[in-house]
């Protein structure tokens, strides 16, 4: 759709195919975009991505980009680029898979993309979703009403209503805290006359993580909030073509660019026609880092905050080997968030590393299912390696647990291919408080170590031990990596309110949380 008219998708014509329409989807394919109700990591991530490159094709290097930020967002993805002749963006956007929800963006053989040949633009933004629905609408970028605006969000900003309010823009039931966001700036651009001066007055008012592309039809934007709660980073294409913005430095390769630096906390970047120029938010807060980006979200080949993530992992599994050894006999990983981990723990512990389980890659996912369903799909995705495990006493390292319902059903099929003894270690601390920084699991009830002994915990999910890294193994994990790297600006603190309940912001809904006050009554 555009933002100016609907009317354009008739130029359209036969070249694009319909917007992805969910309820016409069977239900043994919505478990593949549904794909997070109850995941058993922590989820609601998102990919963010822009591209400003006069001349080239814009939307098949989104396309590109973004299935490299597939593991941040699988249930839905959508590409905005200027159409000059209409004056306005054309958003295509759907429910799942990259190649479900923006089809048009498909390279051909030639290595154009159906929107490049119909839609040639200079720029274009990109965003891949984890959400706990299949509503293709809520799909992004979310495109401007009264301009030519777009923008694309990962994160979350708890207390947006209270924004939306104070502006007078109107707040529907189902409206996102990245369509409120893009509403405000839209309101506010068209009253003070450019984006520019909306970004400097709304921004410093929000409590929230925030990592932002937006585009006006002639720049993109980057956004990261002053904590910088999740990383951004800035690559440049070859031969002076063009920059890039991306959630994650992999997001590059594809796309043919190279990395330059991390978008610092509070940054503003603008890139067009005239070049690169850069601002901060009218607002300083100390870092907050989020833990998690270098425990589980981002890739393993990413660098993330000046630190290379698998070198980081590894270095969490050799401080786990040190504060929760285990008397066994081998040591094997979770495919695949646990494999750098479990090297790193057995590197430091001296057992053998064994390929444990096997992964189906092109099997269902099975975070929606619950009993007997999601069991049968769990044995099509993870299978053991039976003449591996049998009659062995395995450490079994992950990165974290959440709900522990995936890590009790894999041990019950460790305990059926012959393990004698199954000892559980994960590169996390203990996952007791929400998290409103940008993953869905605000609901504590469901949060395992929110209210269970180690002891309990162990009974729950059938293993004979388990055991955790400290907040401080984390930090002197990435500090460690970063050092390795020969990064010499210090890193600053990491977010760590999952584990110890400490949040940085001071919104009324985190003042409720952090004196423990029940949340209604913190807030106006």
């Amino acid at each position: 759709m555009y933002a100016k008219t609907r009317s354009a998708d008739i130029l359209l014509g036969i070249y694009l195919v319909n917007r992805y329409n969910f309820s016409q989807v069977n239900p043994e394919q919505k478990l593949e975009i549904l794909d997070s109700f109850e995941a058993d990591k922590p989820q609601d991530e998102c990919g963010v991505y822009a591209i400003y490159a006069p001349g080239e094709p814009v939307a098949r290097l989104t396309y590109d980009a973004l299935h490299e930020l597939q593991h941040r967002g699988q249930s839905g993805a959508g590409i905005a680029v200027y159409n000059e002749e209409m004056n306005g963006m054309l958003i295509r956007r759907g429910a799942g898979l990259i190649d479900i929800a923006i089809p048009e963006a498909i390279p051909r053989s030639d290595g154009q993309s159906v929107i490049d040949i119909i839609n040639p633009s200079a720029l274009a933004i990109g965003h891949t979703r984890y959400s706990t629905g299949g509503d293709p609408e809520a799909a992004q970028p979310f495109f401007g009403e009264t301009s030519t605006m777009a923008l694309a969000h990962n994160g979350h900003i708890e207390d947006i209503g209270l924004v939306a309010e104070a502006y007078k823009v109107g707040v529907a039931s189902y409206d996102s805290d990245s369509a409120l966001l893009t509403r405000i700036l839209d309101h506010r651009s068209n009253e003070l006359g450019n984006l520019d001066s909306a970004l400097d007055e709304v921004l410093p008012q929000l409590e929230g993580a925030y990592c932002l592309s937006i585009t006006d039809g002639k720049r993109i934007i980057g956004v990261r909030d002053p904590w910088g709660f999740h990383p951004l980073s800035l690559g440049k294409l070859p031969d002076n073509k063009g920059f890039v913005l991306a959630s994650e430095s992999v997001a590059f390769s594809s796309g043919w660019a190279t990395f330059i630096r991390d978008i610092e906390p509070g940054e503003i970047i603008t890139i067009g026609e005239d070049g690169i120029q850069s601002r901060q938010i009218n607002r300083i807060e100390p870092s907050q880092h989020c833990m998690f980006e270098h425990v589980y979200t981002a890739r393993p080949d990413s660098v993330v905050n000046g630190s290379r993530v698998y070198t980081a992992r590894k270095n969490m599994g050799e401080f786990l080997a040190l504060r929760n050894p285990a008397d066994a006999d081998i040591v094997v990983g979770v495919p695949s968030s646990g494999l750098a981990t479990a090297a790193g723990f057995a590197k430091k512990s001296g057992l053998p590393l064994v390929e444990g389980i096997f992964k189906n890659s092109y099997s269902t996912r099975s975070f929606i299912m619950e009993g007997q369903a999601r069991e049968t799909i769990l044995r099509r995705k993870l299978r053991p390696n039976v003449a591996e495990l049998a009659g062995q006493r395995v450490v079994l390292v992950d990165d974290s647990l959440i709900k522990g319902n995936t890590m009790k059903a894999l041990i019950g099929m460790l305990r059926e291919a012959g393990v004698r003894e199954v000892h559980v270690r994960l590169a996390a601390p203990h996952y007791k408080f929400g998290c409103y920084m940008g993953m869905d699991t605000s609901d504590t009830s469901k949060l395992v170590a929110n209210d269970l002994s180690d002891r309990e915990i162990c009974e729950l999910i059938g293993a004979d031990s388990i055991g955790f890294n400290t907040v401080e193994d984390i930090e002197r994990s990435v500090n460690d990596a970063r050092e390795a790297a020969a990064v010499e600006r210090p890193l600053g603190a990491l977010c760590t309110a999952c584990a110890t309940g400490k949040y940085a912001l001071k919104s009324p809904t985190f003042v409720a949380l952090q004196n423990k006050i029940p949340l209604r009554a913190g807030l106006r």
